[in-house]
């Protein structure tokens, strides 16, 4: 049997139990697709609660997910200071590096996610 290494980005579970026993006060999540849900009800679940999510599609449009108001960048940009986002696409670079190109301290943006391996066998005929 053949296998092969695939290497993906999962979520860094271990990282988001201690963010939810911390004493930061404000968090909000940057993505509000599937990996942002996921990571909003993990931390909900553990009890705590983000305050927004951040999202380009609030640019053109109001609406909420999880019952979380979902802001544009530019006014999360207006805002930063005290408030953590944690970065949830499957693709964080280029999110990580907007966010810092626009002024958002380092230690205010936080990746829960990690790199992971995995061994899968290679079907063949």
């Amino acid at each position: 049997m053949e296998y092969s290494i695939v290497q993906a980005l999962g979520k860094n579970y271990p990282f988001l139990q201690d963010l939810a026993y911390d004493n930061t006060e404000k968090l909000c999540i940057y993505g509000c697709g599937v990996n942002g849900e996921l990571i909003c009800r993990y931390l909900s679940n553990l009890g705590k609660e983000i305050d927004f999510f951040v999202d380009k599609q609030a640019d053109s449009r109001e609406f909420t997910v999880l019952g979380k108001k979902v802001i544009s960048p530019s006014a999360y940009f207006e805002i930063t200071d005290d408030i953590k986002v944690l970065v949830s696409p499957d693709n964080p670079k280029p999110i990580l590096r907007f966010l810092q190109d626009n002024g958002v301290p380092q230690k205010n943006i936080l990746c829960p996610l990690k790199k992971t391996e995995k061994k899968i066998r290679v079907l063949t005929d």
